[in-house]
């Protein structure tokens, strides 16, 4: 009898075993494109706020200046401008993902603050406008 109790419990564990482990395999998944898409969002939020403003300021002209508040998620591999376009690569579960948007006039960073924005924080950005180009500083 001892033997077969022992057995009951073995074949009652390994049943709530086998339904505990894909469940948890399924909330592992969803929790971790949950997080993907909440800094993908964050990063979308960024690059809308600095392209509109930018956007804003070039067609002010200059001495146009100002000043903005900008949360950069964890997770950016690479922020770059070319000519008049921003874009924040992003690490995510599936490989590396573009966040970008082109703004109105030439866009340009002060020395290494692509660097700094790559990490996650709140940054003050100034956005400024000279002749011919936007610049955007910390």
């Amino acid at each position: 009898m001892k033997g077969q109790s022992a057995f009951e419990y073995l074949i009652i564990i390994s049943l709530v075993i086998t339904f505990i482990v894909p469940v948890w395999a399924y909330v592992l998944t969803t929790q971790q494109n949950t997080a993907d898409e909440l800094s993908l969002a964050y990063a979308n939020n960024a690059v809308k706020k600095i392209i509109d403003t930018s956007s804003l300021v070039y067609s002010q002209g200059p001495p146009a200046k100002v000043t903005l508040r900008v949360y950069m998620p964890d997770s950016i591999e690479d922020v770059t401008i070319i000519n008049k376009t921003l874009n924040i690569r992003m690490r995510t579960n599936s490989g590396f993902t573009d966040v970008y948007d082109t703004a109105t006039g030439q866009l340009n960073f002060t020395e290494g603050l692509n660097e700094t924005l790559a990490e996650e924080g709140l940054y003050i950005l100034k956005i400024e406008a000279f002749d011919n180009v936007v610049q955007i500083s910390q």
